[in-house]
């Protein structure tokens, strides 16, 4: 059957349900209660187990103290039964507290079960951890520990005998009658002062210390054996309270430290304490050895020692009545010693009895070590005077050894050393060897000693014959020191002829003459070379050229060249080759031909030289023909290339008919010195109607470096036959290298060092250039310029190049530069250099830029008193020269001595310092 619900029933009986539910709590909560504490419920020591049927007298709880006594000390922990009897049950349980008053709450100490007693400690009280089984009585054990407060406790604890039926009707419950327990501070003596290791002095006061609890007067008792017996009674009673008694100690008790105390309870000598360890009675301080008088040298070590008895020792060292820092202990050690280290030592020891006592005066004297205040300075002087090296030093009983390159001098002792009469011979490096009673010896700065020579000729200069024009030079060969220059001629000197060479580039017939050269030098006056004769011929020169000419068919051509020279030669040339027996000054071919059309010259010679005339243009005509073949230029340039490489070059309408008929143009042939060069890649044969033009397309391919030239022929039936000259300029490479080298010296492991080329191209045309580092140690360099540049004719381009090595050995690579226009591959050689240092006596600047455009910086490394830098040109002519002082650094515009821009090229600079010189190339690209 099934039962349907009226909801709107149901909610009429909504206040009910709560109801039911708290009446039902309720049940559940008294039924828990009735079992919920078979293992024991605390906070019931003081209204009794009301859970359990009720308080019956049948059932006694009764409390058994294990010492009999319900005293305990502080701290203590005393052991404790409570027993629960009921003979009409058989089960026990029990709540144990111990409170801090009578009726209060608060538990005090610690209650602990014994093993097996049944109980459990919870909430600071015990309880039974189930109904304990038992016959007669239950009895439960625990420990107590007394609180650290002195003060009365309440032992509480409530009992039960129950039926075990789990329920808690029928059983019967009491209290204890509450046990007051006493907790008192423990009986006893400590003796806190002394207690081991102290020291006291005959004749002073030394304070006895102690604490105690419940003892009312103290006996005091001295042991000088360690403890074995105290058979001295300081003193029979004094208060306790006190806790400390002056003890005026004998001044004729035995020093030792054997002593302890013993405190005793007047009353009671059972109760008492004695020191833990012996203490000292002291010795009054006394010096038994005092420190002693040394002398010693600079540098080396020194100890001045005390020694002394007493107790608890401390020492003072003072030099010159100040103290010494640091020196605090028996023995004062000076390493290294000085000069000042020198004075009057003594000590102060100070102990734990008596006045401080202070020892002898020991006097430290310090020999000092050789050691120059001055060196000796380098010199240079002229042949046959006197020179003088000093040297000032410092030292105890110093003696003096002059040593010329590592060599002794003999008799050379002092602090001067004197060389009369300088020669040649006397040149080297002085220095001087200083000894003395102390070590090490010390050996002075080398001094360089320079011996100026006077100027002498060994060559004289040679008489020079010499062609107009040549490049030639007289030359003259002179020993000596700072020597300088001057070239007289005919008795005017010469400016700027300060070389030992007068260089000609190109000799004219006004430098014919009378020369000779006076040299200057840093000692003595000048001397005169002998006076030479310097004559120029003149080569030949063409005071009249060839005329161009225009001729017909059978008629005469006569070609005239006129010129000045000695001894003069003709040879006449067409087309570049030279005409047989045409040797004479005047050109004459009779009955002229087509053939004889072309270009015509007269090279000009004798013993200086050849001069070639300017080209005549011979053109020869028939009356035949109203076709006539003219150029658009008379002489054609084809550009520049590289030796081997082919360069084509198109030129628009450069031939034309000027004629009434049309041009008919079969073939063509070069001729000439160079005719192999040149070719046309244009298509023949060529019809050409009345004004009309045609172009050309050349090939110029040179078989060798140099300037080119030729003559184009045509074969047509042009009125008018004659060549078109071609000239063309073949280098041997397109770019101009500043190096095949690059050298990078690092000072040190890991140093970016950067170095440098410079490119130019002397090609026509730009070009394009690429970069790459090739080689064994490749990753040791670096190329910091892009790998692929343009370079337009004519320009310049720096490239530069990194090198850094983590090693300290030689690197290799190679850079590789390729032009692709030329098909051209140069390779420089890139080696990096580790120096540890640098080497002594050398020279070490910084120059850069090298290859400069605008300016040069020269930087020192090292200091010298002074720098000399001259330039020289290639031919070996100091341009410019310049003094710099001490660690300046000089900025030098490329300019000579006269304020005159330098050129592009390559230059000599050599730096000096008065000893040594270094020489390098720099190099000028604008």
């Amino acid at each position: 059957m099934f039962h349907f619900f009226n909801l709107n029933k149901l909610k009429s009986y909504r206040f009910i349900f709560p109801i039911i539910g708290v009446l039902f709590l309720g049940c559940l909560i008294y039924s828990m209660n009735l079992f919920a504490y078979r293992s024991g419920i605390t906070g019931q020591t003081y209204q009794g187990c009301t859970c359990h049927g009720s308080q019956n007298s049948n059932t006694t709880v009764s409390a058994i103290s294990q010492s009999g006594s319900w005293t305990f000390q502080t701290g203590s922990t005393n052991t404790i039964t409570i027993r629960v009897a009921n003979s009409g049950y058989s089960y026990a349980g029990t709540n144990i507290a111990v409170k801090s008053t009578q009726n209060g709450e608060t538990n005090v100490g610690t209650l602990t079960p014994n093993t097996g007693s049944g109980l459990q400690s919870a909430n600071g009280e015990l309880t039974h951890t189930q109904p304990k089984n038992y016959t007669g009585s239950a009895s439960f054990d625990f420990t107590w520990t007394a609180p650290s407060t002195p003060g009365t406790y309440y032992l509480r604890a409530a009992g039960n005998a129950v039926n075990n039926n789990n329920q808690n009707t029928g059983d019967q419950w009491n209290l204890m009658t509450t046990q007051e327990i006493t907790v008192v501070a423990p009986t006893e003596i400590v003796v806190t002062s002394p207690n081991g290791g102290e020291t006291t002095c005959p004749g002073s006061t030394f304070n006895i210390t102690w604490t105690s609890s419940n003892v009312t007067n103290v006996k005091i008792l001295l042991s000088s054996d360690g403890g074995n017996n105290f058979s001295t009674t300081l003193v029979a009673s004094t208060p306790a309270s006190a806790g400390s008694w002056a003890w005026n100690v004998p001044s004729n008790l035995n020093p030792g430290n054997t002593y302890r105390i013993r405190i005793e309870d007047a009353s009671n000598s059972s109760i008492k304490d004695e020191s833990n360890g012996n203490f000292n009675v002291g010795n009054p301080t006394t010096i038994s050895q005092h420190p002693q008088s040394q002398q010693v040298c600079a540098g080396t070590q020194v100890q001045f020692t005390v020694s002394a008895t007493g107790n608890n020792l401390t020492y003072r060292w003072r030099r010159n009545g100040q103290d010494v820092p640091g020196g605090n202990s028996a023995t004062l050690t000076i390493n290294p010693v000085t000069s000042q280290s020198a004075g009057n030592y003594d000590c102060v020891v100070s102990g734990a009895c008596g006045a401080p006592q202070t020892s002898n005066v020991a006097v430290l004297t310090v020999d000092a070590i050789p050691s120059i205040t001055t060196q000796p300075q380098s010199q240079s002087i002229c042949e046959t005077q006197t020179v003088s090296f000093s040297v000032v030093a410092q030292g105890t009983d110093i003696t003096y050894q002059w040593r010329k390159n590592g060599q002794n001098i003999n008799n050379a002792n002092t602090s001067t050393l004197t060389i009369q009469n300088v020669s040649p011979n006397d040149e080297g490096q002085y220095d001087v060897v200083i000894s003395g009673k102390c070590q090490p010896a010390v050996t002075s700065e080398k001094a360089t000693l320079t011996v100026l020579r006077n100027p002498t000729i060994s060559t004289q200069p040679k008489p020079l014959t010499a062609c107009e024009g040549e490049k030639t030079f007289v030359y003259i060969k002179a020993e000596g020191s700072g020597l300088t220059y001057t070239w007289v001629k005919n008795g005017v000197d010469i400016p700027n002829s300060n070389n030992d060479t007068l260089y000609f580039q190109s000799i004219q017939l006004s430098d014919s003459g009378f020369y000779l050269v006076r040299i200057q030098g840093t000692c003595q006056n000048p001397v005169e070379s002998q006076a030479i004769k310097i004559t120029v011929n003149p080569k030949p020169m063409i005071t009249k050229h060839p005329e161009n000419q225009s001729l017909t068919v059978g008629s005469t051509l006569t070609l005239v060249v006129e010129a000045k020279g000695d001894n003069l030669s003709y040879q006449w040339k067409k087309d570049g080759k030279n005409l047989s027996g045409k040797t004479q000054s005047t050109l004459v071919i009779p009955n002229v031909q087509i053939g004889d059309a072309g270009m015509y010259s007269c090279e000009v010679s004798n013993s200086c030289g050849i001069t070639v005339s300017n080209p005549s243009m011979v053109s020869v005509t028939t009356s035949s023909s109203n076709a006539k073949l003219q150029y658009s230029v008379d002489t054609l340039n084809v550009g520049t290339t590289i030796v081997g490489i082919t360069f084509k070059t198109q030129f628009n309408a450069i031939l034309k008919n000027i004629g009434t008929e049309n041009l008919l143009i079969n073939s063509f042939n070069f001729s000439g010195p160079n005719a192999s060069d040149f070719n046309l890649a244009t298509s023949f044969p060529i019809t050409l109607q009345p004004n009309e033009t045609a172009d050309l397309m050349f090939e110029f391919t040179p078989s060798s470096e140099g300037s080119k030239i030729a003559f184009l022929n045509f074969e047509s039936n042009s009125s008018v036959s004659a060549p078109l000259v071609v000239v063309g300029t073949a280098m041997k490479s397109s770019i101009l290298l500043s190096t095949e080298k690059i050298t990078f010296n690092s000072p040190n492991i890991g140093e970016a060092i950067i170095g440098n080329l410079v490119l130019k191209n002397l090609a026509a045309t730009s070009l394009n250039i690429s970069f790459d580092i090739t080689g064994a140690d490749a990753n040791a360099f670096q190329l910091l310029t892009e790998k692929n540049v343009t370079l337009n004719s004519n320009d310049s381009v720096v490239v530069n190049i990194q090198y850094s090595s983590q090693e300290a050995t030689r690197k290799t690579a190679q850079l590789i530069v390729n032009i692709a226009e030329t098909q051209e591959q140069f390779t420089i050689e890139l080696e990096g250099e580790y120096v540890a240092s640098v080497n002594e006596g050398k020279i070490a600047f910084a120059v850069f830029p090298n290859p400069a455009s605008q300016q040069i910086i020269f930087s020192p490394k090292i200091s010298e008193a002074s720098y000399r830098i001259k330039i020289y040109s290639q031919q070996g002519v100091l341009v410019n020269k310049f003094d710099l002082d001490n660690q300046a650094t000089f900025i030098w515009d490329l300019k000579d001595s006269s304020g005159n821009t330098l050129p592009d090229g390559i230059y000599t600079c050599i730096i000096s310092n008065g000893i040594d010189f270094e020489a390098f190339k720099l190099l000028i690209i604008k």
